[in-house]
């Protein structure tokens, strides 16, 4: 038997004597909880998980009506054990970071510490998903970074005014998925200001959480992605798109009482998806309202009229 167990090739640790690199490369795809499993197969596993470069953490199989708060605590002590290995004992940088919550047994303030410590150390990409039952109050300034390149947020996440001056020259991609501002005086342009070479804005609002004023402002933004799931609200007094290096535009809404100030020079693809709120719908189709014509969609139209691909939902083709 011994004999054999040396001739069978099938027998031998192949994977274990690959490099670093393609290990923590294969860890990459799994996630944070899966990757630390493999400490125990051996030494040479060992220290592995401190070399990989993307972390994410995701309490959803703790957070089962059968598991109970002690499991939901084990998840809590394990990212405090791994985020401290990681950055006291590690030099090794993290690229990608992902933190799915939607339990209220971790304490907000230590949710807090985990994002602010990513960010301390030097993170290209963070993916925050806090579906928690009540608004999750984030203040602004821990979403600012001089190495932050991609940024997604949601839901249920309420973001306070950021500091003077915070700005975060790096970042690439913004995502704001069902976020609220907790002032009103910090509009999307606030947000804008923060990120002055942002090139990919993705605005998505839910029922009951709207933020966007409808004025986008960006001499760098490049792909603008806006889409709202409900049209029960009222449509936007006013929007703009002052945006003369935008080439991608995909835009979802409610008719706004009208357009302008639209620079759009640089377009080259537009997907329009444009509805009408039931009060403009029986506007529309009263009798007396020959001619009325549910906002100035016209002006966007026209705006819009030199790009090389254009597509209209059904919808759209209705308002138009």
């Amino acid at each position: 038997m011994e004999g054999y167990k040396k001739a069978n090739p099938s027998s031998r640790d192949v994977i274990s004597k690959l490099p670093d690199n393609i290990l923590c490369r294969i860890l990459s795809f799994l996630t944070t909880k899966e990757a630390a499993l493999t400490l125990l197969l051996s030494k040479r596993w060992s220290n592995l998980l401190q070399l990989v470069p993307i972390l994410d953490f995701d309490d959803s199989v703790s957070n089962h009506r059968k598991v109970g708060p002690v499991k939901l605590v084990a998840f809590k002590n394990f990212v405090e054990s791994v985020l401290s290995r990681r950055f006291n004992n590690s030099s090794s940088p993290v690229k990608k970071v992902s933190l799915r919550l939607s339990n209220e047994y971790i304490e907000r303030r230590i949710v807090k510490r985990w994002i602010q410590q990513v960010i301390d150390h030097g993170a290209l990409e963070l993916t925050l998903r806090l579906d928690y039952n009540s608004n999750f109050t984030m203040p602004f300034r821990v979403l600012t970074s001089k190495a932050l390149v991609h940024l997604r947020i949601g839901s249920r996440i309420r973001l306070t005014q950021p500091r003077p001056n915070s700005v975060s020259p790096m970042l690439n991609s913004l995502v704001l998925d069902s976020v609220l501002f907790g002032s009103v005086t910090l509009l999307l342009q606030s947000v804008l200001s923060t990120y002055p070479n942002l090139q990919s804005l993705r605005i998505h609002e839910s029922k009951e959480w709207y933020y966007w004023d409808g004025s986008v402002s960006s001499q760098t933004l490049k792909r603008l992605v806006y889409r709202r799931d409900d049209d029960t609200s009222g449509p936007k007094r006013c929007v703009t798109f002052d945006t003369p290096a935008l080439v991608y535009l995909e835009y979802s809404d409610v008719v706004a009482d009208k357009y302008e100030n639209l620079s759009l020079d640089s377009l080259v693809e537009v997907r329009l998806d444009l509805q009408l709120t039931a009060d403009q719908i029986m506007r529309k189709n009263a009798t007396d309202s020959v001619g009325f014509v549910p906002g100035d969609v016209s002006t966007l139209f026209m705006g819009v009229k030199n790009v090389k691909i254009l597509c209209l939902s059904p919808d759209s083709l209705d308002v138009s």
